[in-house]
């Protein structure tokens, strides 16, 4: 994973919102991890992404996070909640950090592969 510019992950954000990529979005913090998904990037800002589904609506304020970009292959916690993860197949990835109060989200596009063969 390469930590990236706020303007590339906007970029990546506008893409994902265009194209109604289908998203997994993992919270992660020493107490849990929550796996959301089928959500698709519904608005984004310099300070705030957005994401819903049918009926859910979920808020993130990137403000002071660190971000980064790579291949979902590429997270070492990966392998840690894989338990959580392993029926899905993903593309790219977004890792979310809040290093100050260690808590991460890994926001996840679903590999349009895997959706054809369903």
């Amino acid at each position: 994973m390469n930590i990236i510019k706020r303007e590339d992950a906007l970029l990546l954000f506008d893409k994902w919102k265009s194209e109604q990529t289908p998203m997994v979005l993992c919270s992660v913090n020493p107490l849990f991890v929550m796996v959301l998904s089928n959500l698709n990037v519904e608005q984004f800002s310099s300070d705030t992404v957005a994401l819903a589904s049918s009926g859910n609506h979920v808020g993130i304020d990137i403000a002071n996070a660190v971000l980064s970009y790579g291949e979902p292959r590429e997270l070492r916690p990966l392998e840690d909640y894989s338990v959580h993860l392993s029926r899905f197949t993903f593309d790219e990835c977004v890792r979310i950090d809040f290093p100050k109060v260690d808590y991460k989200f890994l926001l996840m596009s679903e590999s349009k592969a895997k959706e054809d063969h369903l």
